[in-house]
């Protein structure tokens, strides 16, 4: 096999002396190699590229061009960068041999040429060369292979931590669901003792007003008065009126709590491991909004133009998870550019084979340079500590690997910057 090796590779004799290369061609031709040749060095780079040779013996003083020039201007080639020379030369000062080894040489030759000699280098040029090769190619695999097993580790990483965010997110509703109930059901008892006695403040204050203006006993007239006055000091109308405005705004405040709660129950879906279930885009991009907002409130306005949508099998949190890792990067790239009217818009979209949804901010335009790297696992734009690189990474592999989706982005200085996931209406669950 090994022989059968050797006798493909192309030797490129390149001689101004025609009988030196007429003696390599006859040497090497009975070794089984196939030979090229070439009378100078500008030929030699000329017709290096219809050639490809496997190794090439080099002749240094040439005229036109002279071997180390020749062997500059290969190298200087992609094709080319790899390929081993051997420099034939008369001279054997160590000077010249430094000068042929700097110049890119693999080994060299002195002239006249040893056959024997010539056949071993050749031979041995080669096998380093396969040799060089196939460790290049064990590295690629292993360079590969440890970035798969990286993105693995990533991911797996990631999953444990969005885990124990979701139990942490339920965990917390279930703890906060427990004493809003007995606030909210303490809170309509008030409201109706509130009413009750605004009731009987009222009759009481006719009473006082009847006092005041049809008693005859002193001691009546100067209770009156002191009720009047007391109700003044203690602000009693204003309490009153009041009372209604702060009631109403409690009542808010707790239906945005539940609301909150349920949000961060349905975003952490604990209950629901690795299976499909039914999904809809719409409503996780809601309570995504309601968990995000505190990342939101104060660095945009969010704009939504929510769609009529079918429900899909999907793995609800994790399509979640990649709606939060784009909303709160919109928010960041409007932040980090300190835009004072930061926008993001959420519009949601079907068609006969995908349901999706556009997530638009307008920040800055994404840097031209960078755009092929953004799903790459680690890259990332922030500040050290700021950013780990692994979010849009993440959220490529669930549209993309797991739910078979697709999932890309525009960006440019007029509309900002949009990205765009879409996730069939029927999939299965991919297995790692």
């Amino acid at each position: 096999m090994e022989r059968a090796a050797e006798k493909k590779a192309t030797v490129f004799v390149v001689d101004d002396d025609r009988f030196s290369r007429t003696l390599s061609n006859d040497l090497l031709s009975k070794e089984g190699y196939l030979i090229a040749e070439a009378k100078d060095g500008q030929e030699a780079v000329e017709q290096f590229a219809a050639h490809a040779p496997d190794v090439i013996l080099l002749d240094v003083e040439m005229p036109r061009m002279n071997g180390f020039e020749a062997c500059r201007a290969i190298k200087a080639l992609d094709s080319g960068r790899d390929i081993p020379v051997i420099f034939l030369t008369s001279r054997a000062d160590e000077d010249f041999i430094a000068e042929a080894f700097a110049n890119g040489a693999e080994d060299y030759l002195l002239k006249p040429v040893n056959p024997a000699l010539l056949r071993h280098r050749v031979s041995r040029v080669l096998t380093n060369q396969r040799n060089k090769e196939k460790v290049l190619r064990q590295n690629q695999s292993l360079a590969q292979a440890l970035l798969k097993l990286k993105e693995t580790q990533t991911h797996l990483i990631q999953q444990e931590k969005m885990a124990g965010i979701g139990q942490l997110a339920a965990g917390v509703a279930h703890e906060i669901n427990n004493p809003l109930g007995f606030v909210s059901s303490n809170f309509e008892t008030l409201d109706d003792y509130v009413g009750r006695l605004e009731a009987v403040m009222a009759k009481y204050r006719l009473l006082r007003q009847e006092l005041s203006s049809a008693a005859t006993n002193e001691t009546l007239l100067a209770l009156a008065s002191e009720i009047e006055e007391l109700e003044r000091k203690k602000k009693i109308d204003f309490i009153l009126e009041d009372l209604r405005s702060l009631f109403s705004e409690s009542r808010d405040g707790l239906e945005r709590v539940a609301k909150i709660i349920k949000a961060l129950r349905a975003f952490s879906r604990i209950d629901v491991k690795n299976e499909l279930e039914d999904y809809d885009l719409n409503e996780g991009l809601e309570t995504t909004l309601v968990v995000a907002r505190n990342e939101i409130k104060y660095i945009a306005e969010v704009e939504t133009h929510f769609g009529q949508l079918p429900s899909i099998k999907a793995l609800g949190n994790q399509v979640n998870q990649v709606l939060l890792n784009l909303i709160v990067n919109a928010a960041q790239a409007i932040k980090g550019a300190e835009i004072n009217n930061g926008k993001i818009r959420l519009e949601t979209f079907a068609d006969a084979s995908y349901v999706g949804c556009a997530i638009t901010n307008n920040g800055p335009p994404i840097p031209e340079e960078i755009r092929h790297r953004l799903f790459e696992p680690f890259f990332t734009t922030k500040p050290v500590g700021q950013g780990t690189g692994l979010g849009l990474s993440i959220s490529y592999d669930i549209i993309v690997s797991q739910h078979g989706g697709q999932l890309t982005f525009t960006s440019s200085k007029e509309n900002g910057t949009t990205f765009i996931l879409k996730i069939p209406r029927t999939t299965k669950i991919k297995e790692e």
